[in-house]
């Protein structure tokens, strides 16, 4: 009974894992999925319903389609989860509320409001959990040696559990059986019920050290009274016939367990131990005090998602099979692979000699995934990231270890050949500064009156005039306890804890009030260029949110112009030039920023929707040092005056590279050369004595 309470609790465990990591996983696809996709994806994660939500609890997405449309109201389980500041909740069973049929349901919701909702069918978890329930253990108890019944008392001495149903919710009352129970220890005496002569045994049952209640056993002592009498008066019979009955309840529920123990412990799909088992197998190596050449290496399939969407998700399943097969075939230092999720593994290696080993066994883990996998013919590659955390006696807690892990993979560089990383305390300590920064960043954007993040404006000046024809808007932040945090530092941030749209919102609406500010000084001839992210350009709603802004700061058009980076507009080409192209209609100006870093070609210029070219600060950095900048940046210059674009020239910084630009014919040129960026205040200032 010990080992069903503790079975149960591990497959409940297991169950809110697995509705926590299905939903996360499938929020991180939102804007990719359609609603024909999801029972594929219900099947890859053997669940029920899949219901994708906009921030305004409507379903928009369902593998279930008679609930498109459905709208949380007040009151509602998933209304109190959308209206909550937890980002992912699991339900304890309930009804679901327009069909009747229980569900366990779990959901996950992203920083713009969106959340996914994944549902189980209660029957499945009863069904599957219906072997451990203690009713059913007593009734088998009951069966196996003809007891007369069998109870199961909670620790408010209630009878929560009977093979007499009407037993059940009963509360002890008889003063001898209160005492026996609350004395914890086994114990029995025989009893006269009527006609009938009774021996009532008492068992206290114990989960991790902890008593959870007491068994009580009647047995009828008729049919043993010639044989056994005194040796039951003597206590030793019923404690061999509870060893007995217990002794049967082992072997016969022996294959069952195991089969159990192998869906907790063991990933069906690659039959390799799973992320419980590697928790339990590593327990006691942590509570050693001497522990010396451990390591664990994190293996994270980068692109193994767009197998299973290119190829399918049976293939994909081959994939996985395969994947682990060679994985395990490495021949090296004693190692034990695990499947952690769906497209991560972890490898432990123990007693290596030194960091050589360890390396060794990178070569071969890489090996895997660069020779293919002879499945089909299908033309596919995996790219691989390795996390390599070393054991020491600093750091012996399961979570700090798992977390290392995490952040040695969060640190392997995208664009170098080296696709692995050991971790070092200084990750950590970035990764502490980053969750600090992350933090700022919601507070400032949540209440913009702190002034957190401000903008700043850098002047775009004539280069033959030196006059001022507009500013460049600059996020910059600042708080009390980070100090000033770089561009270089925060943006990125805000990239990927999704808070670049609104940050983009931000500093498109300060320049709005630039502008105005502008006009009430009776400058209407000057513009304000703002970047656009790649987060913001690729959203449905981008121009519609850009023109709302600008309208509602009463805003003229004309003054706006917004700047988009060319590696955005090369991996999105069509997508975003539609967008360009919308808001060029209604007088907004685009810039090309950051132009001669990517691969963009002339014949592509042609085609896109811009105004002006913006040449990258590192062509001007060596424009007065190497000729042949300097012929590029003219070549550049001429071809962009071809296509009718006007030409800005950014990071100018001497007057030697002001000159060359300028002989050159260059249009516009931006740089500490003529101002560092500077307050709203001070730049209003300089616009007006312009």
């Amino acid at each position: 009974m010990s080992n069903a309470a503790n079975a149960k609790e591990i497959i409940s465990e297991l169950l809110e894992e697995k509705l926590y990591i299905a939903s996360e996983s499938i929020a991180t696809k939102l804007n990719t999925l359609e609603s024909s996709q999801l029972d594929a994806l219900a099947d890859e994660y053997r669940v029920d319903d899949i219901h994708i939500y906009n921030p305004q609890g409507v379903i928009v997405k369902t593998n279930v389609n008679e609930y498109i449309g459905w709208k949380a109201f007040e009151g509602h389980p998933v209304y109190n989860f959308m209206t909550g500041n937890s980002n992912s909740l699991i339900e304890e069973i309930r009804p679901d509320t327009e069909s009747g049929v229980y569900f366990k349901y779990g959901y996950y919701k992203l920083d713009n409001g969106s959340f996914v909702q994944i549902g189980i069918r209660a029957e499945k978890i009863h069904e599957f959990l219906n072997d451990f329930e203690i009713q059913n253990l007593i009734t088998t108890l009951k069966e196996i040696n003809s007891l007369e019944k069998v109870l199961f008392i909670d620790n408010e001495l209630r009878i929560v559990n009977s093979t007499d149903y009407n037993l059940t919710g009963v509360k002890i009352t008889n003063p001898r059986i209160r005492e026996i129970i609350e004395k914890n220890e086994e114990s029995g005496f025989i009893a006269q019920n009527k006609n009938d002569e009774y021996y009532q045994f008492y068992q206290p049952i114990n989960f991790d050290g902890v008593k959870i209640g007491t068994l009580a056993i009647y047995y009828d002592t008729e049919s043993i009274r010639q044989s056994s009498r005194l040796i039951i008066m003597n206590g030793l019979v019923i404690y061999l016939i509870v060893l007995c009955i217990l002794g049967y309840i082992v072997s016969s529920f022996y294959s069952k367990s195991k089969r159990y123990f192998d869906i907790g412990f063991y990933d069906k799909l690659s039959n390799l131990p799973n992320k419980h088992y590697f928790e339990e197998y590593i327990k006691p190596l942590l509570a050693k005090s001497d522990i010396q050449n451990q390591a664990l290496i994190f293996i994270n399939i980068k692109n193994f998602s767009a197998v299973n969407i290119s190829y399918g998700y049976a293939f994909g399943d081959e994939v996985i099979k395969k994947i682990a097969l060679n994985l395990k075939n490495i021949n090296t230092v004693k190692t034990t692979l695990f499947r952690m999720e769906s497209d991560r593994f972890l490898l432990f290696v123990e007693n290596y000699t030194d960091e050589n080993e360890i390396l060794s066994l990178i070569a071969q883990i890489n090996n895997v995934f660069s020779t293919s996998l002879d499945l089909s013919n299908s033309d596919y590659s995996l790219t691989v990231e390795l996390g390599i955390v070393k054991l020491d006696e600093e750091d012996l807690e399961l979570d700090r270890i798992m977390k290392n892990g995490a952040i040695a993979l969060k640190n392997v560089k995208r664009d170098t050949f080296v696709n692995y990383v050991f971790f070092n305390k200084d990750m950590e300590e970035a990764l502490i500064r980053q969750n600090k920064i992350e933090r700022e960043l919601r507070k400032a954007l949540a209440d913009p009156l702190q002034e957190i993040i401000y903008v700043e404006f850098q002047p775009q000046v004539d280069i033959i005039s030196g006059k001022i024809l507009g500013f460049e808007a600059l996020a910059r932040m600042k708080s009390e306890d980070l100090g000033h945090v770089s561009p270089m530092e925060f943006i990125p941030i805000a990239e990927e804890k999704l808070l670049i749209v609104e940050l983009g919102n931000f500093v498109l609406k300060k320049s709005c009030e630039f502008i105005k500010t502008l006009n009430q000084h009776n400058i209407f001839n000057q513009w304000v260029a703002i970047n656009i992210s790649a987060a913001q350009i690729l959203r449905s709603d981008f121009v519609k949110t850009i023109l709302g802004i600008i309208e509602e700061c009463d805003c003229d058009k004309s003054q706006i112009e917004l700047e988009i980076t060319e590696s955005l507009l090369i991996d999105n080409f069509e997508l975003v030039n539609n967008q360009l192209d919308r808001l060029r209609r209604f007088g907004i100006k685009i810039s090309l920023d950051d132009f001669g870093t990517g691969y963009s070609s002339f014949s592509m210029l042609e085609e896109t929707n811009i105004d002006k070219l913006k040449i990258d600060r590192s062509f001007i950095n060596r424009i007065t040092e190497d000729n042949l900048e300097v012929s590029i940046a003219e070549d550049i210059i001429s071809m962009a005056h071809k296509l009718g674009l006007t030409v800005i020239a950014e990071g100018v910084e001497s007057q030697n590279q002001k000159n060359c630009l300028s002989e050159h014919e260059c249009d516009i040129a931006q740089g500490y050369y003529y101002s560092k960026p500077i307050s709203f205040e001070k730049a209003i200032k300089m616009a007006t004595n312009n």
